[in-house]
């Protein structure tokens, strides 16, 4: 690992790597934030923070107990980590990950195939094999490079998103203010007397439950290399306010405009396929914005593929009778897209509104609440034995 004046901070790296993960075509495409904060109202416009929250105990407990131990396998992680009841909750946080690995991959060759597709006339089998050839050159070379490319893609989301939400809600087309006063709202798109605070506040929980696992292990695949306990902070402080400044960002910018939020909650009750981002960008009628949306959709899939696929090698690798290097990587990653890509026929409205949701339920039992209750006495103990 290169020290912070020569290379990347290992904070800023995972931090990255953890908005990576979360900014994929869920969020960039506006369909998990509309799901799971804008059907709330105005409650939602605020929920992305427990949400983050609560994530982010999770990963700080999972990186400083990582550093402490000397373990960034993330199998070898859960054992320890959940000893001495490691067979139940190690192999179940196991059984979470790869689903969550499916179901996110999966979504992410889908929607980026698709969107090659339609703005550049790109076959969607060569869409999927280019997601998959840059997937597998940014992932096979170690945690490095992941950090490092993962954090140029996220700078290149943040501004590029930034852009079209300040846009977005300084546009004479934006309907912010009288959303906010709750008039004349469209049919589908609840007023928040009809809303209830624990329903908005609960399905920010759900929505840190299927976040749990993946970013928990994806984390901790590239925590080596942090200094102290302060370093551990600093990468949960800096995910936090990137990942709350993302979901804040969105639900305002479809906040501003209940049209389109009308248009996709009726799509998603008819089992129709919405991507409410891009009709934002296209009702504004600003030429530039629907390239720089796809470009920003492209960006966001392939940060989401590249940190889960180093995780994956991380993990499964030492599953293939081969010695470790790059050709064993390069067998388990596309076994890992091959499966991702069958999963990626359900579509991204199914996987979003209901394979998160039952991961979510299974994740909050089994990851959150286990790992917030014991994380601080694991690190102690951890920190003792090390002494």
């Amino acid at each position: 690992m290169k020290s912070a004046k020569k290379g990347l901070p290992v904070s800023i790296g995972i931090a990255s790597v953890w908005f990576g993960a979360h900014c994929g075509p869920g969020v960039a495409s506006g369909n998990q934030i509309g799901q799971y904060y804008s059907k709330f109202s105005i409650y939602g416009l605020f929920t992305g923070l427990i949400a983050m929250l609560l994530l982010g105990f999770c990963i700080y407990y999972s990186i400083e107990f990582a550093r402490v131990t000397n373990t960034y396998n993330f199998k070898d992680f859960a054992n320890k980590f959940f000893s001495p009841y490691q067979v139940f909750f190690a192999n179940f946080f196991d059984f979470t990950y790869a689903a969550t690995v499916l179901l996110v991959v999966g979504s992410c060759i889908a929607t980026g195939a698709k969107a090659m597709e339609n703005a550049f006339g790109i076959p969607v089998l060569i869409g999927s094999l280019i997601l998959i050839a840059i997937t597998i050159v940014l992932s096979i070379f170690g945690a490095e490079l992941v950090r490092s490319s993962s954090t140029l893609m996220t700078v290149l989301i943040l501004v590029a998103l930034g852009i079209i939400i300040i846009v977005g809600l300084t546009s004479d087309k934006s309907q912010f203010a009288a959303h906010w006063a709750q008039t004349n709202l469209p049919e589908n798109v609840p007023p928040v007397s009809n809303v209830s605070l624990l329903s908005a506040v609960w399905a920010a929980v759900l929505y840190a439950g299927f976040q749990s696992a993946g970013n928990m292990a994806n984390a901790v695949s590239v925590a080596e290399g942090l200094k102290d306990r302060a370093d551990s902070i600093k990468a949960v402080v800096y995910g936090i306010v990137a990942n709350v400044s993302l979901i804040i960002g969105v639900a305002a910018l479809l906040f501003a405009y209940p049209n389109i939020l009308n248009e996709f909650f009726a799509a998603i009750k008819g089992g129709g396929s919405y991507i409410p981002n891009q009709k934002v960008a296209e009702f504004l009628g600003v030429p530039f914005l629907g390239t720089l949306y796809v470009v920003i959709l492209l960006l966001a899939i392939i940060t989401t593929l590249v940190s889960f696929a180093f995780a994956v090698c991380n993990r499964y690798g030492k599953y293939i009778p081969m010695q470790a290097g790059v050709k064993r990587d390069l067998i388990t990653l596309l076994i890992m897209l091959a499966l991702c890509l069958l999963v990626s026929q359900l579509g991204l409205n199914v996987i979003v509104g209901k394979g998160f949701k039952y991961l979510a339920y299974a994740c909050i039992a089994v990851v959150i609440l286990p790992t917030i209750a014991i994380g601080h006495i694991k690190i102690k103990n951890a920190v003792k034995n090390a002494k």
